[in-house]
């Protein structure tokens, strides 16, 4: 059985910042963990004690991806609309793949720099897009 640790959860920036928030978000993730634990040690099946866990649960995920894969991932999680954890870790993953292989993901952004346009049109951010060229 997976045992959930107390304290492995997310807690997003606009939550971390308010302290009412704040203490109102812990207290809720940290019943669900001790549900979820107390669920496990009753000897319910895991895949149906996990829907009492919060999606700010901490997850490890191991993801394989090619150059092409990777340069429309950037694109799509890039982009200011993404939701801002996933835009992090794209912004941390290009980073680190910037100083392997410059040549390859030195044009790599949100899609609105290729396109010269936002295509999410009503939900565009105003970004100062940019048709760069490739050479």
């Amino acid at each position: 059985a997976v045992k959930i640790k107390e304290g492995s959860f997310i807690i997003p920036p606009s939550i971390q910042t308010n302290l009412e928030a704040r203490k109102v978000f812990e207290e809720l993730v940290s019943q669900s963990i001790k549900a979820y634990n107390k669920l496990i040690e009753l000897g319910i099946p895991i895949e149906d004690a996990r829907f009492v866990i919060p999606q700010a649960i901490e997850t490890k995920i191991v993801v394989t991806m090619n150059a092409r894969e990777l340069l429309h991932f950037f694109g799509l999680r890039l982009c200011r609309k993404a939701q801002w954890e996933i835009r992090q870790l794209a912004e941390k993953m290009l980073e680190s793949l910037i100083k392997i292989a410059p040549n390859v993901f030195k044009y790599a952004g949100p899609r609105c720099w290729d396109y010269g346009y936002c295509p999410e049109g009503d939900e565009q951010c105003f970004r100062e897009m940019i048709k760069r060229k490739k050479s």
